[in-house]
């Protein structure tokens, strides 16, 4: 069964559930070049709701329920709703704007291991990221969000060792501090290689 979600609104009312809702339109304008509506006062068909739901044990888990066209993400803190509405973007075929649920997602879901991360090195030995700006490290960690990553691992400055080159756009040490408040923003945890 499909679920049309083309002209969804979304409902949010607390700062975490409006900060998930104004992360989940971006992508939802990324996809389709429409800004969807975010509300906190109930609306029509179709809707996805954000609810900080601090009875959920752990910031990794969300749940999903689907009624009609009503899309419920409830976890406890941003990181999950991060991670439901990330599961409701793989879940949808985007076609001319139309926005379809390709199936009933309701559930419970945590990860099967506590630790799931990636790590980065800006540092003058790489050829790529060292380029990207503050903005494209902030997507990164969007991006390793949505397929479940809870933490980065960054390469720790070295005074005196860590040198910048050509390509690099900011101090090795002022890049890690800025990082680590972007992932703070996202309740992504930080740790050093």
């Amino acid at each position: 069964m499909f679920f049309d979600f083309t002209s969804l609104v979304i409902f949010a009312e607390s700062q975490t559930e409006k900060k998930a809702a104004l992360l989940f339109a971006d992508e939802i304008k990324l996809r389709t070049a429409i800004s969807p509506r975010i509300t906190d006062k109930s609306s029509a068909f179709p809707c996805v709701r954000f609810v900080e739901n601090k009875e959920i044990a752990d910031k990794d888990c969300f749940v999903l329920s689907l009624n009609e066209n009503t899309l419920t993400i409830e976890a406890v803190g941003i990181r999950g709703l991060i991670y439901g509405y990330a599961y409701f973007l793989r879940k949808i075929r985007v076609k001319n704007s139309k926005i379809t649920l390709i199936k009933d997602i309701s559930g419970s879901y945590s990860p099967d291991k506590k630790i799931r991360g990636h790590q980065l090195g800006y540092r003058q030995l790489n050829n790529t990221y060292d380029k990207w700006s503050y903005e494209q490290y902030r997507r990164y960690y969007l991006d390793i969000m949505y397929f479940g990553s809870n933490i980065c691992e960054h390469i720790p400055y070295e005074k005196g060792i860590s040198d910048k080159n050509e390509l690099m756009l900011y101090d090795e040490e002022e890049f890690l501090i800025k990082a680590s408040e972007m992932a703070d923003e996202l309740d992504l945890d930080v740790s050093l290689w």
